[in-house]
């Protein structure tokens, strides 16, 4: 049985931290030495590519300063020919003689504008032959420098950053795939609510157990409508008569701007990611909170803010007992207001899972300013345990292998390390407000079976975002949410029926009546932009063997080791 975590916070300052940056440089190491790499080797190449990067840098600017040179020499030569042309016709009263030095000032200008260009031209052209010769060196030196990183390139999997987490912290461990058993029992024994609406799609996931529970990272794609306000104007111009001081009339010119402005709906998307953890204990409880980034509150206002939650809970005491609701405020007066969850539904069941001691832990989560703090949202559907978190949205969930390819071996080390510490962190401090609860941290026996061809609807939706350039309408402006349907199935493929739900855009003009100064009714062209909905159907082909894949005759992608491409 794995040991439980009493004080996560502790827990990851104290021994988790240092124990996954070890991890990591561990298993680098073992992938660097099995690569066969030569550092030495590749750290000269580099350099090499590098100075000659330089190089290619100082030629075009040298390029761009010599074309700047000859454009203000040409420019200075025919202004110089003008003022010369002024000059005589304004004190040279005969025009023969005028005519004559005006030709020779010509030809003198002509000749020096051609002479500049032949020089300056010449001048360039020998710096772009040397700059041609740096960059195909370059490129060679490029070549050269991914060729000596391929081994080591090829040798990443985009299961290195869940299989380190899994190492650090063995009683979280992630699925290979996500799959429609895993999906099932979150629905149907953990009220997970799906998403199928035409609204969202899926981008990427990850699934697994704590302790054998299932959860699952989603990051997905959120459609909605919003409203923009278009702005014009047409500027107007009348005459009017006045009398003047001695009586007369005077006409005068006026003018004035009309504005007018109209609100139309555009397409908007959002994208989300936040982490969705079921457990069978209190399994009717329900409530929610919102982070408020306590941690960034000085001693001063975080006492003003407590002072102010007092008399919150106070009034919501009074309306309970008023109204006979079930709300009893509870003794850690400190957690009471800086969690914020007195819209729960079950008094007994919330004090079972936030006990003293998860209390307590809870509040330095809140109130540490060194990892992430108060920046989370936690909310509790019954058997759902919902956690989205301000940090996960900016780090995403993206373990692709891609993501550390360089032609550099210390380029490579240094994104290997932070990228994977980075992971480490943002999900620790996801499952961090789970982790405070003990009653969580209970095992569970799992019988779900992963199997790779046991695909759910978000692996298609994520395997049609990668495609997304095959799968748009013609003309579309705008993100698409791609919705899926299961055509054919078989043991070495199946055909999928995609529908991409996006944008047309088409430019209008609204013609606004407004009354002018000048007492008259004006149309004030409004343009706008006129968004039409659009889909498209198509089918996409996805395989689970790399044999297969090979048979593929058009571009594919690869998502958890399976691969699509658009029929």
């Amino acid at each position: 049985m794995r040991e439980q975590i009493f004080a996560p916070l502790d827990l990851y300052q104290n021994e988790l931290k240092a124990k996954h940056e070890k991890n990591v440089g561990e298993y680098l190491d073992t992938l660097v030495q099995k690569s066969g790499i030569d550092g030495e080797k590749n750290a000269k190449t580099v350099s090499a590519y590098e100075k000659h990067t330089a190089d290619i840098k100082t030629y075009q600017s040298q390029i761009e300063k010599q074309k700047s040179k000859r454009a203000w020499l040409i420019f200075l030569i025919i202004g110089a020919f003008f003022a010369g042309v002024i000059v005589l016709c304004k004190y040279l009263p005969l025009q023969k003689l005028r005519i004559t030095l005006i030709v020779v000032l010509l030809a003198v200008a002509v000749f020096l504008i051609c002479y500049t260009c032949k020089k300056l031209n010449a001048t360039i052209r020998a710096t772009n032959e040397n700059l041609q010769d740096l960059k195909d060196k370059a490129d060679a030196l490029l070549d050269e420098a991914y060729g000596q990183t391929a081994g080591l390139n090829a040798l990443f999997s985009d299961y290195d950053a869940t299989d380190l987490v899994s190492k650090t912290l063995p009683c979280l461990r992630f699925d290979s795939y996500f799959t429609r058993a895993r999906l099932y029992e979150m629905v149907n024994a953990y009220d997970y609510l799906i998403r199928a609406s035409e609204q969202e799609c899926v981008l990427n996931v990850l699934s697994g157990e704590l302790y054998g529970n299932p959860f699952l990272f989603e990051q997905y794609l959120n459609h909605y409508t919003s409203f923009r306000t278009y702005h014009g104007s047409l500027t107007i111009h009348w005459t009017e008569e006045k009398q003047d001081s001695n009586g007369r009339w005077v006409q005068h010119s006026r003018s004035q701007t009309l504005h007018a402005s109209i609100t139309k709906p555009e397409p908007c998307y959002d994208i989300h990611t936040c982490l969705h953890y079921g457990h069978d204990d209190a399994p009717k409880l329900c409530f929610s909170r919102q982070g408020k980034h306590a941690e960034d509150k000085t001693e001063g206002q975080l006492k003003r803010t407590l002072r102010k939650g007092e008399k919150n809970l106070q009034r919501l005491t009074a309306q309970a007992l008023k109204r006979d609701e079930n709300f009893t405020e509870l003794l850690n007066t400190e957690f009471e207001i800086l969690f914020d969850a007195t819209n729960r539904n079950d008094e007994i069941a919330f004090r079972y899972l936030f006990t003293p001691n998860a209390q307590e832990e809870m509040l330095k989560l809140l109130l540490n300013s060194e990892c992430y703090g108060d920046d989370f949202d936690f909310i509790k559907y019954k058997k759902c345990n919902t956690v989205r978190s301000e940090h996960t949205q900016f780090n995403g969930i993206d373990t692709s292998a891609k993501r550390y390819y360089s032609y550099s071996l210390s380029e490579i080390k240094e994104r290997f390390t932070r990228l994977n510490c980075k992971f480490f962190e943002s999900v620790y401090f996801d499952f961090a407000p789970i982790l405070t609860i003990s009653a969580y941290q209970q095992p569970r026996i799992s019988d779900t079976k992963i199997q790779k061809e046991d695909l759910c609807c978000y692996n298609y939706e994520i395997l049609a975002n990668k495609l997304q350039e095959y799968l748009m309408p013609y003309g579309a402006i705008s993100q698409a949410i791609f919705k899926t349907e299961l055509l054919e199935k078989n043991d070495e493929q199946e055909k999928i029926a995609v529908t991409a739900y996006t944008y047309t855009a088409h430019e209008r003009v609204h013609y606004e009546r407004v009354y002018g100064d000048d007492e008259n009714w004006h149309e004030v062209p409004v343009y706008w932009t006129e968004y039409i909905p659009a889909r498209k159907r198509s089918v996409m082909l996805v395989v689970y063997t790399e044999e297969s894949r090979k048979s593929m005759q058009n571009p594919y992608v690869t998502h958890q080791g399976v691969y699509a491409c658009v029929l």
